[in-house]
């Protein structure tokens, strides 16, 4: 294509002639544009003079096409057909239908809890959808910025600029899990019980970003024993074999509790610590399609975490 060719030429005057073409009349063309006829008739008149052909001329009844106008209109209508074929396209996401892969960053402690039912939502409504998960705490906007991946679900306070969007989920509250059968501990744990039993931590939590080591201090309480793993999928197996407490936002715990015989218990302060988490996106994909729908889909999972969690959310939040 020689673009050179189209200099000086405003390509929606194109499109004016082609309805004008389409409709036999400047009067009908101005209908369909919404503008009004000496509207129409002005762009015709630019159109002559970049393209050097009369275009239309009066004849008894109305306007009709020269010859040069007629070979053009042959030429274009297709072009102009394919180009709002592509812009409805980008519209436009059939997840029973499309092949396409998308990448999902998570913070380590939310993949659990999110990805198997997201997975599992995809596979029954897009057989041709692909989702690469991928955990860790680089610097998201970074991953973004780069295109590194589509989405990032994360705790919120990112330093996020102009160009990134974000959607926050609802507050979800720490909770203790353990396993109360063999340990003979039932619901609501006692402080006495909770500060002797080893506490399961993740790395983070020796860098003092902890909520609960947080709250715990403005007790002047410190942890018992505690043991490091930066494996937070691994938590269940860690409670079923040791005398131990973990502490994790609610939709993991329920998770955890789903598959295992784990108990989940508020932890025994007169506050909840809080844990909001949201999902990151570049600006760049506001538009797509098919991003729209992965969110979309990600909104619906963490609304049915919500919602089969309530009875442990209020009784947490109590």
């Amino acid at each position: 294509m020689d673009e050179h060719s189209l200099k000086g030429i405003d390509l929606n005057l194109l499109v004016v002639f082609a309805i004008v073409m389409r409709e036999g009349s400047t009067t009908a063309a101005a209908s369909q544009l919404c503008l009004t006829q000496s509207a129409v008739s002005q762009s015709l008149r630019r159109l002559r003079l970049a393209l050097g052909d009369e275009l239309f001329v009066r004849d008894g009844k109305g306007i009709s096409p020269t010859p040069w106008a007629l070979a053009l209109y042959r030429h274009i209508s297709p072009s102009l057909a394919s180009i709002g074929d592509a812009i409805r396209q980008s519209d436009r996401f059939d997840p029973a239908t499309e092949s396409r892969r998308f990448r999902i960053r998570f913070k380590s402690n939310l993949a659990s809890c999110i990805a198997p039912r997201l997975m599992k939502r995809v596979q029954g409504i897009a057989p041709g959808i692909s989702v690469q998960f991928s955990t860790g705490d680089a610097d998201v906007t970074t991953l973004l910025d780069k295109d590194d991946c589509d989405l990032v679900i994360s705790v919120v306070g990112t330093r996020l600029q102009p160009w990134h969007r974000e959607h926050r989920f609802s507050e979800v509250p720490i909770v203790s899990i353990f396993d109360g059968k063999r340990l003979g501990i039932k619901p609501p744990i006692s402080r006495k019980m909770y500060l002797t039993l080893p506490h399961l931590l993740g790395p983070r939590a020796l860098a003092g970003e902890s909520f609960i080591d947080a709250l715990m201090a403005r007790y002047d309480l410190t942890r018992p024993q505690v043991i490091i793993t930066n494996d937070y999928a691994a938590y269940p197996l860690y409670l079923k074999k040791l005398d131990a407490i973990a502490n994790c936002p609610l939709h993991l715990a329920h998770s955890f509790a789903e598959v295992t015989d784990l108990t989940i218990s508020a932890t025994p302060f007169n506050e909840p610590a809080l844990y909001q988490y949201g999902m990151i996106w570049h600006a760049r994909n506001d538009r797509d399609a098919g991003h729209g729908w992965l969110r979309d889909l990600c909104i619906g999972i963490v609304d049915e975490l919500d919602s089969a969690s309530g009875v442990q959310k209020h009784r947490a939040l109590a």
